[in-house]
């Protein structure tokens, strides 16, 4: 990760103090907003906050993660999976369905494309969320 904040996010997301992961999350973007570290960064704020039904504002920051990884020169397609998996679980979580299956259709073919690159368990994760929308 980025800089001198290092994995006290990750870790205070880990033991459920998601105030402080919230505001190192945030502290580490003030540093970096424009490259994998960032998308890695935007996705786990948006966790942190799914894990506390700030739904909106998990739906915004995978968003910018998503628009991050746009702008890169090679995009990670593995990467991409992972936030709209994620994404489609936070609107499954709203019961938002139609958009939950969409958002994990659009995940299961970019994870399946990463299988090919030893990725089987996140395109199995994403059959097993759209199963449960």
């Amino acid at each position: 990760m980025s800089g001198s904040i290092g994995p006290h996010h990750i870790a205070y997301h880990s033991i459920g103090q998601f105030g402080k992961a919230v505001k190192t999350y945030e502290q580490a973007l003030s540093i970096n907003r424009s490259d994998a570290d960032a998308t890695s960064i935007l996705n786990n704020l948006a966790l942190t906050y799914a894990s506390i039904n700030q739904y909106d504002k998990a739906i915004e920051n995978y968003k910018q993660a998503l628009e991050v990884l746009t702008v890169q020169q090679e995009p990670d397609v593995r990467s991409k999976g992972v936030i709209l998996n994620n994404l489609g679980g936070v609107y499954r979580s709203q019961h938002h369905y139609k958009e939950a299956i969409d958002i994990s259709k659009q995940a299961l073919k970019l994870l399946g494309l990463s299988s090919n690159i030893g990725n089987l368990q996140g395109e199995e994760i994403a059959l097993s969320n759209l199963g449960g929308i």
